[in-house]
């Protein structure tokens, strides 16, 4: 039997993502990462807004890929944190998934909790529960040795819709039973 031959026809990578595609494999670095992303979640869990800070360089840029809105260094990051721990301030996350490389960290959770506020989301206050899926991906900085920031996707065509449009359903009844007194 002869040896078949494969020949990979590829799409275009843009200039990170080639540049990704190279980074060699060092386990001290890899420690390095996972070490500061273990921080960061640990912050975040903490609601500790320099803790996460500590975590991002200081031009870290937060972008939400399904709404487009975007915060830019440590100003922006705090102003995230802060939007998200006000609309969230139980802040409980499940880590479902994740994979550490030379080029950050990519995580995959899963939200369950209260909604207090507008937030990130711009939804009025509820106070009823959410849940949610989200994949976050931390790009490395291998020459600061801290991530670039977040680019945060929220898996919404399951379950955050869902939850808008229960929130909203709510938000009507009790508009409704206000207006029959």
């Amino acid at each position: 039997m002869s040896e078949r031959k494969f020949t990979r026809t590829l799409p275009p990578f843009a200039d990170g993502a080639n540049y990704q595609t190279g980074q060699p494999f060092d386990q001290a670095e890899y420690d390095r990462i996972k070490d500061l992303w273990l921080d960061h979640i640990a912050a975040e869990h903490a609601g500790d807004i320099p803790g996460l800070l500590a975590t991002l360089t200081d031009d870290c840029v937060y972008t939400m890929l399904n709404n487009g809105k975007t915060w830019y260094g440590h100003e922006g990051a705090a102003k995230f944190y802060e939007g998200f721990l006000t609309g969230f301030p139980e802040n409980c996350f499940a880590v479902t998934n994740v994979f550490i490389g030379p080029q950050g960290v990519v995580e995959e959770a899963h939200f369950n909790g209260v909604h207090h506020g507008a937030g990130l989301l711009d939804l009025p206050q509820t106070n009823q529960p959410i849940e949610f899926d989200v994949v976050l991906l931390f790009p490395w900085d291998p020459v600061r040795k801290k991530f670039k920031g977040e680019r945060i996707y929220f898996a919404i065509e399951h379950s955050l819709i869902a939850n808008v449009g229960q929130l909203l359903r709510r938000i009507n009844r009790k508009l409704d039973t206000a207006e029959q007194k």
